[in-house]
Formats: structure tokens, sequence, C-alpha cells
């Protein structure tokens, strides 16, 4: 006859492929933590290996000593004490000055109804579609006529813009924000700013963590724009500092490359291991209106 949905056959499948299915999704995630994780370790390993040592050995066998040489050539040639003061003075007024502008904009878009409000947001739609490449003739004549060139200011000014995705995920939560609390707000007597920087700015957080990730990201990736703007070592930056053990010098020392590699690697991951909370909290946030 048929088993009932209460009979312990019924119970017994369903229970199995329950578990079948946990152990799909456990095996699936430990395949993306080894195709993650596995290079890492191989270049932590390989990173205090001497080069004759790297080429005798496998790639996961331990090294016979834990030799801090390579760390020191790449600190000392590649100059990471700059580097990292550099990038780090890159981010910090980058991306201020990036929510700060993309913030402002989505408030002036999402509050405020006048005739160019269109016609702005058509603008910066069409030069999303517009390669960057094709501007950076333009780009570069105007940061060299203002005397920027080999600065740290150029690469800010770069990065200081706003994107289209900063502005419509800001526009989303601009209007998940009442309006009424404008409304009381300028019946307090505030200004349009004070109510930007009391109110908007402040319930626009998970929006702004979402925003500062993507850029911090973005920025410490980057190497086009610091490679041609920033000429001279005392500007060097990261991605500028990390180019100079690719050439042929380095090419066929891979733990000296390894030990590059892991000292780029470090500050991210210190940065995410501290931030983690705000990083998921943001993305969560952020993906959902309101």
């Amino acid at each position: 006859g048929e088993v009932g949905p209460d009979h312990p056959r019924r119970g017994a499948g369903a229970k199995l492929k329950t578990r079948a299915s946990l152990s799909l999704k456990y095996f699936a995630v430990l395949l993306m933590c080894c195709v993650i994780l596995l290079p890492i370790l191989i270049f932590l390993l390989s990173s205090f290996k001497t080069n004759q040592e790297f080429a005798k050995t496998t790639l996961f066998q331990l090294p016979e000593a834990f030799n801090l040489e390579n760390y020191k050539q790449v600190f000392i040639k590649g100059h990471l004490l700059t580097a990292y003061r550099n990038t780090l003075i890159l981010l910090l007024f980058g991306v201020t000055l990036n929510i700060l502008f993309g913030t402002m904009l989505a408030y002036a878009l999402g509050r405020f109804q006048f005739r160019a409000r269109g016609l702005i947001l058509a603008m910066i739609m069409g030069a999303r579609m517009i390669p960057t490449i094709t501007t950076q003739v333009a780009t570069f004549t105007v940061i060299k006529s203002i005397g920027l060139y080999d600065t740290l200011w150029a690469p800010i000014l770069l990065y200081a813009g706003t994107d289209v995705v900063q502005i419509f995920l800001y526009l989303q939560f601009i209007e998940s924000i009442p309006y009424e609390l404008d409304e009381s707000a300028k019946l307090a007597g505030a200004s349009n700013f004070r109510i930007y920087w009391d109110i908007i700015l402040p319930l626009m957080k998970p929006a702004t963590v979402t925003a500062v990730i993507l850029k911090v990201v973005a920025i410490y990736n980057d190497m086009y724009i610091p490679y041609l703007y920033l000429a001279s070592d005392k500007n060097l930056v990261i991605s500028t500092a990390l180019l100079r053990f690719n050439g042929s010098a380095y090419g066929s020392q891979v733990p000296i490359l390894a030990a590059s590699f892991i000292l780029v690697m470090i500050p991210m991951l210190i940065l995410y291991i501290l931030a983690q909370n705000l990083i998921f909290d943001g993305i969560t946030a952020g993906s959902v209106k309101g």
C-alpha cells in the first residue's frame, strides 16, 4: 500500500535527503576553502625558502629553516614602508572624499526636484558607457597642466570621483528614508546641509559601509593610476612597489616574489579580521532596500 507521511520509511528517506544535501554543501564549502587557501599556503611556505631549496623541494614541503631573508630584501628594495604610508594616505583621502561627494550628489538628486536632474542622471549613465582608456590622454593632460603629476593628489583626485554603482546604491537608501524627517528638521530651522549631515548621512551607514569596502579594495589593488601618475620612488604605493619584483631580475626568484605577495596581502587580511562584522553587515544591509 501507499506509505503515509508519518511512516518510518518516508521519514528515513527525508533524513537521508537532508544529510545528502548538507554533505554536498559542506563539500562545496571545503572545495572553495581549498581553492582560496592552498595558493596562500604555497606562497607562505615558498617565501621562507632559498631559491635553491625551492627548486629541489615540493610546493607543500616545509622549509629547512624559516629564513626571513626574502622578507628583508622585499622590505628594503621594495621601499615597503614608503609604499604602506602612501597607500594609507590614498585610502584615507580618496575614500573619504569619494563618500562625501557620492552621498552629497545622491542627496541632491534624491531629495530635490529640478530641471537638470534627469540630464545629470543621463550624463552619469552615459559616462559609464565610455571606455575609461579613451579618456586617459585628456585626464593625464589636465592632471599635468594643474601641476599634480607625480604627487599623491593626482590619484586622490581621481579616486574621489564617484561612479554609477555608488550613486544608485545611495539613491536606493535615500528613497527609503522618510521625507517627514527632512520636513521636521526644516521646521526646526535646519539648513539643507545640516539635514544631510545630521540625518541623511548617519542613516545611510549600511550603504556607506558597502561603498567603503568596494572602494578600499579597488584602490588597494589598482596599479594603473599609480603607475601612470606617480613616477618617483617617494610616491611608491603597494601596487607599484610589488611591480618592482616582477622584472627580469626577480622573475626566476619565486621565493622573493612569494614574500612580496605575502607582505602585500597582510594589511588587507588584518583589515578584514578587524572589520569583518562591519563588512558582513554592510553587504547584507546594502543588498536590501531600507
